[in-house]
C-alpha cells in the first residue's frame, strides 16, 4: 500500500472543495465511511475523465485490413482524393 494522502477540508464548501461537514453528510447518506465516499468520488471523476485503454489481439490480419479497406471503399464516395501527410501546418 502506498504512503497516505492528508486531505484538508475548508470550514466551508466552495467551487472546488467541500468542507468535512459535507463528507461527512454524503457519507451517511450513502451507508460508507468517509474514506470509502472519498475513493468512490474519485472513482467517479476518473471514469468520467480518464480515457479507459484496452488491450488488444495485435496487429491486424492481412485478410481483415483487406475486408476493411473494402468496406471504407464502399462508404468513400469516387472521385479525386487529396492526401496530406500532416494535419496541421507546423
Amino acid at each position: 500500500m502506498q504512503a497516505p494522502l492528508i486531505l484538508t477540508f475548508p470550514e466551508t464548501d466552495t467551487s472546488d472543495e467541500v468542507s468535512r461537514k459535507s463528507l461527512e453528510n454524503l457519507a451517511n447518506q450513502l451507508g460508507l465511511s468517509e474514506v470509502a465516499t472519498v475513493h468512490r468520488a474519485l472513482r467517479l471523476l476518473a471514469q468520467q475523465r480518464l480515457v479507459e485503454v484496452h488491450s488488444d489481439d495485435g496487429p491486424l490480419s492481412s485478410e481483415y485490413r483487406e475486408w476493411l479497406q473494402n468496406e471504407a471503399n464502399k462508404l468513400i464516395e469516387p472521385g479525386p482524393r487529396i492526401w496530406k501527410k500532416r494535419l496541421f501546418k507546423t
